[in-house]
């Protein structure tokens, strides 16, 4: 829910932010609001939003714990340690619901 919030409050960040452009750039009202919307795609992009910790560098790895990895080994996910605590836990659930016969 917090990341939720956080990703809200991007998107009207955003908006003001393409808003206070397009106006400083644009004389015509109807391009205006179309230079305002244009900016705002590119500035609110969930991709942008989402990875840019990761391709900044400042998100942090978090190894999972020895419990998790030795949940992994027993279901035979090979090399557990090398996933976050994150992905191994995607992981997991992916071979439960195989086991289980979802898809």
């Amino acid at each position: 829910m917090e990341k939720q919030e956080e990703y809200k409050k991007h998107i009207e960040e955003g908006w003001n932010f393409s808003k206070r452009s397009a106006e400083a750039i644009a004389e015509d009202e109807r391009i205006k609001s179309e230079l305002a919307l244009k900016i705002f795609e590119r500035v609110c992009s969930p991709y942008h939003y989402f990875l840019k910790e990761y391709e900044s560098g400042t998100s942090e790895f978090v190894s999972p714990s020895d419990k998790q990895i030795k949940y992994a080994k027993d279901l035979n996910i090979e090399n557990p340690e090398k996933y976050s605590k994150d992905e191994l836990s995607k992981k997991i659930d992916e071979v439960l619901k195989v086991r289980k016969g979802e898809k």
